[in-house]
């Protein structure tokens, strides 16, 4: 099966496993799990501290954490990465707000509109950071069937489809289309 590369310049190659998982991308003697989605949209699981070189290396200027319990880690050298954090939880009892979806998405879109890049992401990067990825798709405009596709497509651990994380991107899309546009 064919690994997914990401196109040049980026300074990253892929690391070929054996096992059924995603492919992880590896920078130096750093891995990071991170799919890029679309251009200057990328989706992954919590950074580390050791893992800025690789957001920096991708221009990403807006970290989106999608995690309740975990604040992001700063960036141990302290370089321009602006931090937004939404304590939203993986549960269908709990589901994420969608107007935590609306702020995200609004957040976000000046920074792609720059060409600056942006980073999502949730534990695993396959529910919340993936909702917040197409609810950022959608304000693009993407339907949200293009925006689930393309962000499946994109990262393999994503599951979009879910009941209660496709129920808030349908939401997203339809309250996104009746906002009233200034």
């Amino acid at each position: 099966m064919p690994y997914r590369t990401l196109p040049p310049p980026f300074p990253i190659v892929l690391q070929k496993r054996n096992n059924p998982k995603p492919p992880i991308y590896t920078y130096y003697s750093y891995t990071m799990d991170i799919s890029k989605v679309a251009e200057h949209l990328y989706v992954g699981v919590q950074p580390r501290g050791s893992d800025y070189d690789i957001l920096i290396d991708l221009h990403v200027k807006l970290l989106i954490d999608m995690r309740a319990f975990h604040p992001p880690h700063a960036d141990p050298e302290g370089r321009d990465i602006e931090m937004v954090w939404f304590r939203t939880y993986d549960s269908f009892l709990t589901p994420i707000p969608v107007s935590v979806l609306h702020e995200g998405a609004a957040k976000a879109l000046p920074f792609l509109e720059e060409e600056k890049s942006v980073f999502v992401h949730c534990k695993g990067g396959r529910h919340r950071s993936v909702a917040m990825a197409c609810a950022i798709l959608i304000a693009q405009g993407y339907s949200a069937k293009e925006a689930m596709g393309l962000v499946a497509y994109a990262r393999r651990a994503a599951d979009p489809y879910i009941w209660y994380i496709k129920r808030q991107i349908q939401q997203f899309e339809r309250q996104w289309k009746e906002r009233p546009v200034s």
